[in-house]
């Protein structure tokens, strides 16, 4: 059997193929999670809108917050339940061969009462914290609303520095 030759050239034509295929792979990684569609953390823009209240809160008032609705968690997991069940007669609802509008109508009422509901119930706790911040603490909280809301204006392209979480 004759000896096979290395030939050094195919070393450096592998490494730039796996370099190439590597920087497509990348690039179609980076297109698909970076489409506005899939960073949804939560589908609607009020809950979004909570989540960053609660998130650049100082972190010992935002341990607060998340307790001060925790001890009422026997009322949040009725008001889970209900939303349960409002989601699955909507479900039943759209499984119907005839349906009405006014039926649908009174369906997403419903879900929207239960949204806001706890919706209120948050802010009325958070307005009850940001009550017992100290000035300086009030300043440094909406110092940090102010630079997640530029970066939710903006393009995305830089991240908020990390420090908007502490």
């Amino acid at each position: 059997m004759p000896k096979l030759r290395h030939l050094p050239w195919l070393k450096i034509v592998l490494t730039a193929s796996l370099a190439l295929n590597l920087l497509v792979a990348g690039l179609v990684f980076g297109a698909v999670t970076s489409r506005e569609e899939s960073r949804r953390a939560l589908p609607l823009e009020r809950e979004r809108a909570q989540v960053a209240l609660l998130a650049v809160l100082p972190r010992d008032h935002r341990d607060a917050v998340r307790a001060a609705l925790k001890s009422g968690s026997e009322a949040r997991s009725d008001g889970r339940e209900q939303s349960r069940a409002d989601q699955a007669a909507f479900v039943a609802a759209l499984r119907q061969p005839e349906v009405s509008a006014e039926e649908i109508v009174a369906l997403l009422q419903a879900q929207r009462l239960r949204r806001s509901q706890g919706a209120e119930q948050f802010e009325v706790i958070l307005a009850q914290e940001i009550a017992r911040m100290s000035p300086e603490a009030r300043a440094d909280y909406a110092r940090r609303l102010e630079r997640v809301r530029r970066w939710d204006r903006d393009d995305h392209h830089d991240k908020p520095s990390k420090d908007r979480f502490h």
